[in-house]
């Protein structure tokens, strides 16, 4: 699974028709928030380990892109963005409203709506925290 975030973040890089240095950046925003988010879900279940994954990657995304010749933050933050955000929760859950399954669809969509805001404000809550390493570095 650790692998698989590899191409990803390749592709994210080509997306934003990125130089190939900015896959040093971008591979511990990915692979460390993934990873910590897994970490985290496992201790304190699956809104804890986002908001805590979430922090790290502001926080991680704000210091980062402050400096020169770094990936701007809003790339780092995107990357782990998608990471956090599974996509595939709210498809599951209009999978299973269109099939039938009513309870999953709803259980589903509802988990997908409360894991965005989650994660905005986790993001939010890292910047907000580093920002003063943003401006006095």
């Amino acid at each position: 699974m650790l692998l698989a975030w590899v191409p990803f973040a390749a592709g994210l890089a080509l997306a934003f028709n990125a130089p190939a240095d900015l896959l040093v950046w971008l591979m511990p925003s990915v692979i460390g928030t993934f990873l910590l988010q897994q970490g985290a879900t496992r201790v304190g279940g699956a809104v804890f380990g986002t908001l805590v994954a979430g922090v790290a990657l502001g926080a991680f995304a704000n210091v980062v892109g402050a400096r020169p010749r770094r990936p701007p933050r809003l790339v780092l933050l995107l990357g782990g963005f998608f990471v956090l955000t599974v996509g595939g929760v709210a498809v599951r859950g209009v999978t299973a409203l269109v099939g039938g399954d009513v309870v999953s669809g709803i259980q589903d969509i509802v988990q997908f709506g409360l894991q965005v805001p989650t994660v905005a404000i986790a993001m939010g809550i890292g910047v907000a925290l580093t920002n003063r390493w943003r401006r006095d570095g």
